[in-house]
């Protein structure tokens, strides 16, 4: 039975219209939006009222010059954006024509990493004209492929700059924590500082072991002054 993850069709989109190459990016695109899944071509379906569906009935392989499996996957990176990454087009021939079979649009299970997947190009309804400045976004949800409303799809674009906005503002605070956690230098006593000090310079002006009287003071908490620089050349008189 048909559902969210499979569809039917008996016969090859034929593509020699727009009308059937929009069809075939607005299915597959609705697929890739929704769970995945696949997309037959040669598979008959009925109705059946007791479940509300169609039901598969049987196959009607078809010969393999009404269909391009190359044709089909240039249309689709024509019309769909970004392009479907990890679709795969197969033709299943029977066992005993070879050149007779059906052929299975495949889409992995589960929502694309790169949906959502827009069709690049609209049919105007009564027309049959494509219109290649304007973008249509449909999702595949039960059975059938439903387009998206300007309502809905504009509610998203604002949460996706929405989002944008928030992520901006975690990173700057992942920052700031980042800068507070930051280790420290390991802390050293004034005194051991202070004695560390002396004894260089009592030993810089050759007095370890005369007597001597030495006046020292160092503050309680340690002091750091941003931006000053002691330098080491020599001043000039």
């Amino acid at each position: 039975m048909e559902d969210h993850q499979l569809e039917c069709k008996e016969a090859p989109y034929s593509l020699d219209q727009e009308s059937d190459k929009f069809e075939l990016a607005k299915d597959v695109s609705g697929m890739a939006n929704g769970s995945g899944g696949a997309i037959l071509i040669g598979v008959r379906t009925r109705r059946d009222p007791t479940l509300s569906g169609d039901i598969v009935c049987g196959v009607s392989p078809f010969t393999d010059s009404l269909i391009n499996i190359n044709q089909y996957g240039d249309v689709l990176r024509q019309w769909v954006y970004p392009v479907l990454m990890d679709l795969d087009i197969r033709w299943w021939p029977t066992k005993d024509d070879r050149t007779r079979g059906i052929v299975a649009i495949l889409l992995p299970s589960g929502p694309s990493s790169d949906a959502p997947h827009l069709v690049t190009r609209v049919l105007l309804p009564g027309t049959g004209q494509v219109k290649g400045t304007l973008s249509g976004h449909f999702e595949r949800l039960r059975a059938d492929v439903q387009p998206t409303s300007a309502q809905e799809l504009r509610d998203r674009l604002k949460d996706g700059l929405r989002f944008r906005e928030l992520n901006e503002q975690y990173q700057n605070i992942e920052r700031l924590l980042a800068q507070l956690l930051k280790p420290s230098a390991p802390h050293v006593s004034p005194g051991a500082t202070l004695q560390g000090r002396t004894s260089g310079a009592l030993a810089a002006v050759g007095l370890e072991v005369k007597p001597r009287l030495l006046l020292a003071a160092v503050p309680e908490e340690g002091v750091e002054v941003p931006g000053l620089r002691l330098s080491r050349r020599p001043t000039s008189r």
